[in-house]
């Protein structure tokens, strides 16, 4: 992977994004590299990986400088199966081509979750409290509370009272109950490998979801109702939890 010596300045081209299958080629931006403090280093499979990082998420280089790379978000978003591709990195002086680098990527559909073993803490972005289904899920709740005579709001902790947050929480599960939502088989071992996510809206149009799925529907309810959601994995099972007071792990991730 070429970048500049100091003094002297390399410019990018435009690295492409192509694939083997059907997916387009297409032209990813990424800013031009300044000289001052850069020095050039050769690629091997062990450094890749690490490059590639740097110059994906904007972090620094071996100077205080940063690269950002901006991906064509209407494309992935319209994919609907993972897709093999490949990036390629030019650095030229002029026309003169100094290094080249390409490396395999697979890209994911949006609701494909990659499991445990990378990045499990992801999970996280498929909890959708601002789907339209939850909206509506919380006003059922809301009635629910209303004909046990418990007060209606969805206000999170601010009554300080523990066996209040489980109220709200019972009424949230109460009204899941009667969208009458039939269990799905996920996929072997969905908890390592990962599995493609139904959003609330489609779990309660199409009536059919895995445990994950309800899962992160239910976390979903429960963080827009202003309860702390948490979402926990066993083998072959995903299920959700809250917290009955206003409070949270001190990290997003927990190993037990």
């Amino acid at each position: 992977f070429m970048i500049a010596k100091r003094g002297r300045r390399t410019s990018f081209v435009r690295p492409r994004l192509s694939s083997s299958s059907s997916f387009d080629i297409t032209e990813l931006g990424l800013d031009s590299l300044p000289a001052a403090g850069i020095v050039s280093t050769t690629p091997t499979a062990s450094r890749t990986s690490a490059v590639l990082s740097k110059v994906m998420w904007g972090k620094p280089t071996h100077s205080s400088s940063c690269m950002r790379l901006s991906a064509p978000l209407a494309t992935l978003r319209s994919l609907k199966e993972a897709v093999k591709a490949e990036i390629t990195f030019v650095a030229r002086r002029g026309e003169e081509e100094l290094a080249r680098l390409v490396a395999p990527v697979t890209l994911l559909a949006p609701n494909e979750w990659t499991g445990l073993v990378a990045a499990p803490e992801l999970i996280a972005a498929f909890v959708r409290p601002n789907d339209p289904a939850v909206d509506a899920t919380l006003r059922k709740a809301a009635e629910k509370l209303s004909q046990a005579g418990e007060e209606t709001a969805l206000d999170g902790y601010k009554s300080g009272k523990r066996h209040r947050a489980l109220k709200v929480a019972a009424a949230i599960w109460a009204a899941m109950l009667d969208e009458r939502i039939v269990y799905a088989l996920p996929p072997q071992s969905f908890e390592r490998d990962g599995q493609k996510v139904r959003s609330p809206s489609e779990i309660v149009s199409r009536r059919i979801a895995t445990c994950l799925d309800t899962t992160l529907y239910y976390a979903a309810c429960l963080e827009q109702a202003g309860l702390h959601a948490l979402v926990g994995f066993l083998e072959g099972h995903a299920f959700c939890g809250l917290w009955l007071v206003d409070d949270s792990f001190a990290s997003v991730q927990l190993d037990e």
